[in-house]
C-alpha cells in the first residue's frame, strides 16, 4: 500500500519546544522576526510569549498556567529612569526557576549582580556583537537539553513525583506524623520532608523502565558545601595544593547548641591519579581504547583495590584517588582558624550515595584480618584423602 500523507505525518518527530518570555519595551517586533527565523534552523522551537511593559510580564510570571524555559529580559521597560526589569529579575530569582538572561543598553544599571552570574544567569550589553539575540537563543536551548527545567521548573519532573509520593506513599504513613506529640509543627514539617526525599531519592534512582541507571560524574560532589560548617565527605584544599576528604564520623561533627563532640578532623590524602602509576602520565584524550595503559587506569575506575577509591573529574573537582592508608587528624581549632584565615577551602561535599560507600570500604579496609596461609598441597592431599 502507497503511503500518503497520513503516514508521513505519523513518522515525522515532534519538535521540542522552548516557551520564552520576552520582556522588551523597543524591539518586540525586531526580537520576534528574529526568533521567527532561528526556529527555522533550530531542532528546539522557542515560542516566545512577548511582553511590551513591567505590568505585562509581572501577570505572565504570576499566572500558574504558565510554565516557562527561560527569560530574555530589558531592564529599562518605560521612557521614564525607572529600570524595572531588575524587578522582575528578582522576582524569578525568588520564586521561580528558569535560566534568565539580560540584554540590555544600560549593563552598567546591574554592576552589582556582575559577579553572581551563572549558567542561569547572564548579562549581555546590546550591540556588543552581531546576532547577540541569537547567541543568547543558541545559549538557552542548550541549557534546555539538560532537561532542567522539566526536572526543577515550576510543572517540572520532580513535581510529578511529589504528586505520586503525596498519594501513594505519604497518604498511607502520615498518620505516625499526627500522632506524634514530642515534636512541634516545625519539627514535624522538617521530619516529613526528609522523608519526601528520602522517596524522591528513589524515584530518580530509576530510569523509565523501573531499572537502575548510571549516574552522571557530576553527581559525584555537591558543590559548594551546603553545610554552614565542616563536615564528613567535605574535600578540603590546603594552601600548597594538597587535598584532603574528611571522614571524621558525621556524629562527631553535628553541632550540637554551639559546638561538636570533635577535638580533631580526620583526613585521608587525595592523591592525584597519575601519581598512583607513572605509566598513565603519558595517556590523553587521544589516546585509544586498545591502549594497555588506558585500559589499565579504565580498571582502577571500579576501585579494584582495596586501599584507594576513585573521585572523578567534575564541576571543577580535578579527579583523584583517597588514600585510606595516608591519613591524618587536624585540631578542629586549628582547621576552623586557617579557613578562617583562608589557608584552606571547603571545594565540594561528596554526596551521600558514593559518601556512603567510601565509609563502607574505608572500614572495611581497616576491618580485614587476613589469614594465616597453608600449604595448598596439603589442602589438596587432605581433600582427597
Amino acid at each position: 500500500m502507497k503511503e500518503g500523507p497520513i503516514s508521513e505525518l505519523k513518522s515525522k518527530p515532534i519538535m521540542e519546544k522552548l516557551k520564552l518570555l520576552l520582556v522588551e519595551d523597543e524591539s518586540l517586533n525586531d526580537y520576534q522576526r528574529r526568533i521567527k527565523a532561528y526556529n527555522l534552523e533550530s531542532s528546539v522551537q522557542v515560542e516566545p510569549v512577548p511582553c511590551a511593559d513591567y505590568n505585562q510580564a509581572v501577570r505572565m510570571l504570576d499566572d500558574s498556567n504558565n510554565s516557562f524555559d527561560g527569560a530574555i529580559i530589558d531592564l529599562k521597560l518605560s521612557k521614564d529612569a525607572k529600570y524595572e526589569g531588575k524587578e522582575l529579575i528578582n522576582r524569578v530569582k525568588k520564586g521561580l526557576r528558569f535560566p534568565v538572561f539580560v540584554l540590555t543598553g544600560n549593563p552598567e544599571q546591574i554592576e552589582d549582580q556582575k559577579a553572581f552570574q551563572t549558567d542561569f544567569f547572564q548579562i549581555r550589553t546590546k550591540g556588543d556583537t552581531p546576532g547577540r539575540l541569537e547567541e543568547i537563543l543558541g545559549d538557552l536551548v542548550k541549557l534546555h537539553q539538560t532537561g532542567i527545567t522539566k526536572i526543577l521548573g515550576g510543572k517540572g519532573q520532580i513535581e510529578g513525583y511529589l504528586n505520586d509520593i503525596f498519594w501513594n506513599h505519604i497518604s498511607n504513613s502520615i498518620g505516625y506524623w499526627v500522632a506524634d506529640s514530642k515534636r512541634d509543627s516545625q519539627e514535624k514539617q522538617q521530619s516529613l520532608l526528609r522523608y519526601a526525599l528520602s522517596h524522591v531519592q528513589e524515584y530518580l534512582n530509576l530510569d523509565g523502565t523501573g531499572l537502575s541507571q548510571n549516574y552522571h560524574p557530576a553527581e559525584f560532589f555537591i558543590t559548594k558545601p551546603v553545610k554552614r560548617y565542616v563536615y564528613t565527605g567535605d574535600l578540603i584544599k590546603f594552601e600548597a595544593g594538597e587535598r584532603s576528604l574528611v571522614l571524621s564520623p558525621a556524629c562527631d561533627l553535628e553541632i550540637h547548641g554551639a559546638s561538636c563532640n570533635a577535638d580533631n578532623i580526620l583526613l585521608l590524602k587525595v592523591r592525584d591519579w597519575k601519581d598512583l602509576d607513572a605509566r598513565f602520565s603519558g595517556l590523553n584524550k587521544d589516546t585509544g581504547k586498545a591502549n594497555e595503559n588506558r585500559a589499565r587506569l579504565e580498571r582502577w575506575f571500579a576501585n579494584p583495590n582495596q586501599r584507594y577509591h576513585y573521585i572523578p573529574n567534575s564541576n571543577g573537582i580535578e579527579a583523584g584517588f583517597i588514600d585510606f592508608q595516608d591519613k591524618k587528624t587536624m585540631s578542629l581549632t586549628v582547621f576552623n582558624q586557617e579557613m578562617k584565615d583562608g589557608k584552606l577551602q571547603r571545594l565540594a561535599t561528596v554526596s551521600s550515595p558514593f559518601l556512603k560507600d567510601i565509609i563502607a570500604r574505608h572500614s572495611s579496609y581497616y576491618a580485614r584480618q587476613g589469614s594465616p596461609d597453608f600449604d595448598g598441597g596439603e589442602l589438596y592431599d587432605i581433600l582427597f584423602k
